[in-house]
């Protein structure tokens, strides 16, 4: 064909439809230097040409060029506000660079300027999802198969879809018919999000051989050990959990939610050092994570029990939970009361046991009294502690 638009332009040589039609063969075939030379011959005959700028700015796309594709993209908007294939490229160029609010809302426009056929509906459906739109995805998607139901890509984007609005009934449905369409292509994360979907349909042992084999396939993302180790910890298999987190965070620079994880899977483990060593350099990173101090007091409580030490360690842990917590402004005591309380009760005990003060112990149980009136353990502590006061 391109020998054919080449013998056409030595017979017409200032068409800027032709120019363009030479400019979109060399761009199909990744010759980008004689594309954008098309294009830009094109626009000197005609700086109005919405579909040369529109086309120019798909080039740069391609090419990852962020900078020049909107400048062309916002060119043509200027020349002709309703040609719809500006707001289609401009939505493929905002989603190449991760720009998700801007590019539904540029998608969204296309569809509005055109027949809403439903492959552009389905593109729509995963921009929907990549924005993390996930409920809005699934509108779409529900209307396309109730037209047509025969491109799994639907059903693999239900399945998805459905995972993260934690509908997992209906994502391990479409998940299973994705795979009993035989798709042309199955990708790693085919696997990972059915084998998601089956550990939280309670098919535990099915869920991390998907997982497993979803590794098998891509040995190099660390994040299907972290969907592996949890369906371990599904399976209350905490031990190997916490291992195969581990192995997530192999070469990489861990966050502070990575050290949550690890501390909570070693904590539920009753590895109670290596929980607290990983909530230790949670707070590192962040030093004012309530729920932190929380489980390295928890952590602590046991090895002080371990070692038979009796040395208050996790004191100063409930106390810094406490002063963090009741500083909030938000404090909700419905979320929070039953963990202050453990905290309060631990202070108690420990005035009482370790520094032979009652009054103070007295003043930790009144605490507990305040936000729960009808504990039974506070007020037969602060009478128990009363009488004793009194001798």
């Amino acid at each position: 064909s391109l020998s054919y638009f080449l013998k056409a332009k030595a017979i017409n040589p200032k068409s800027p439809e032709l120019l363009v039609a030479i400019g979109d063969v060399y761009m199909e075939q990744a010759n980008g230097s004689e594309a954008v030379k098309y294009y830009t011959e094109a626009l000197k005959l005609n700086p109005n040409y919405v579909n040369a700028h529109v086309r120019t700015g798909k080039l740069w796309t391609r090419s990852l060029n962020y900078a020049e594709a909107k400048i062309a993209f916002d060119k043509a908007i200027k020349i002709d506000s309703t040609f719809a294939p500006i707001y289609r490229e401009y939505g493929e160029l905002e989603l190449t660079a991760k720009h998700f609010e801007s590019a539904v809302e540029n998608y969204k426009k296309y569809l509005f300027l055109t027949d809403k056929s439903l492959n552009s509906q389905l593109r729509y459906a995963k921009f929907l999802f990549y924005g993390k739109q996930f409920q809005e995805s699934i509108d779409i998607i529900k209307q396309i198969v109730a037209k047509d139901s025969s491109d799994y890509i639907n059903y693999r984007l239900l399945g998805y879809s459905s995972y993260e609005v934690k509908d997992y009934k209906a994502g391990l449905t479409a998940m299973n018919k994705f795979f009993s369409m035989n798709p042309a292509k199955i990708l790693p994360q085919d696997y990972a999000y059915l084998g998601k979907l089956q550990v939280k349909n309670k098919l535990d042992s099915l869920g991390v051989n998907t997982i497993t084999r979803a590794i098998a396939l891509d040995t190099t993302s660390r994040d299907l050990y972290g969907d592996l180790s949890d369906a371990y910890f599904s399976m209350k298999q905490y031990k190997l959990s916490a291992e195969t987190y581990e192995l997530k965070l192999l070469n990489t620079k861990p966050t502070a939610i990575d050290y949550f994880n690890l501390g909570r899977k070693y904590y539920f483990g009753l590895e109670f050092a290596k929980s607290d060593s990983s909530f230790a350099k949670l707070l590192e990173l962040n030093a004012a994570y309530k729920p932190a101090y929380l489980f390295r007091a928890r952590n602590n409580v046991q090895l002080d029990n371990v070692d038979k030490i009796n040395d208050g360690l996790a004191k100063p842990f409930y106390e810094k939970f406490i002063e963090l917590t009741i500083a909030d402004p938000k404090l909700d005591l419905k979320k929070s009361g039953k963990e202050l309380i453990e905290a309060y009760k631990y202070l108690g005990d420990y005035n009482y046991t370790i520094l032979k003060d009652n009054a103070a112990a007295i003043g930790n149980f009144q605490k507990v009294i305040e936000i729960d009136p009808n504990d039974k353990d506070a007020k037969l502590n602060i009478e128990g502690l009363i009488k004793e006061s009194k001798k």
